[in-house]
């Protein structure tokens, strides 16, 4: 009987060049390490055989299934992230902000009314702060300046999280501008700039909480900015992960 000698995916053997130098020979899972760890790029190449000549590794693995840019196995679990629930605490607080400075105006707030806008405002920011946690965790390590955990607890740290937040959102949007770059994605989205003024938001929102015509103000814009960063963000994550 003829004998047909098949290669597994698991034990093939992938010869790469980096900066001009050949390196290997490398098994699936040590590459997909290699990548992770930010010692490769999707851009340098790979031969292993049954292949013509040399490719580049984005498209070697893009072919065998594997996501650009984001072996299997990178980033955590493979559901999609979900902004909407945070998205709707923000509707549901700033409609409550809203509501509260109009009776303020008409009738003088009281504890209660104030209790009532307490309530969403912190279920927002519980779900806001997992959303963002989320991103930070989706984005691949070679792209972070900070891990996902400290992304999010240090924007908790009273003084110091005025710093830390044009860290927290600005990175965040670098990241994800060079995890696109470096997987070649059409029209790339950037919300920088969104980040900075965010950041910003975010400090004033702090100081002029309890002042009701600015501090309402600052929320309406904290708002359009909120959904001008993360839909995108979103999208770009499910879509690349």
């Amino acid at each position: 009987m003829k004998k047909y000698h098949i290669i597994s995916e698991m034990t093939r053997q992938y010869h790469l060049v980096k900066d001009g130098r050949q390196l290997g020979a490398y098994s699936l899972p040590q590459v997909q390490s290699m990548l992770q760890a930010g010692q490769l790029s999707v851009h340098d190449s790979c031969w292993t055989d049954g292949m013509q000549g040399w490719r580049p590794i984005g498209e070697v693995f893009a072919t065998a299934s594997t996501p650009v840019g984001y072996p299997a196995g990178v980033g955590g679990t493979k559901e999609l992230v979900n902004w909407v629930p945070a998205l709707v605490f923000a509707s549901v607080y700033l409609g409550a902000d809203i509501l509260l400075s109009l009776i303020d105006a008409e009738v003088g707030g009281g504890p209660v009314l104030l209790f009532l806008v307490l309530i969403p405002l912190v279920l927002f920011y519980i779900f806001f702060m997992m959303l963002h946690h989320r991103l930070w965790s989706v984005l691949p390590p070679q792209y972070r300046t900070t891990t996902p955990g400290k992304a999010v607890g240090f924007l908790w740290i009273p003084c110091f999280n005025f710093y830390w937040g044009f860290v927290s959102w600005p990175q965040l949007a670098t990241g994800y501008l060079n995890w696109q770059k470096e997987c070649r994605r059409s029209n790339p989205v950037d919300v920088y700039g969104l980040t900075i003024a965010y950041a910003v938001l975010f400090i004033l929102q702090i100081l002029l909480f309890w002042v009701p015509i600015l501090g309402f103000l600052v929320s309406i814009a904290s708002f359009v900015l909120f959904i001008l960063i993360y839909r995108p963000l979103t999208n770009v994550a499910n879509e690349l992960r």
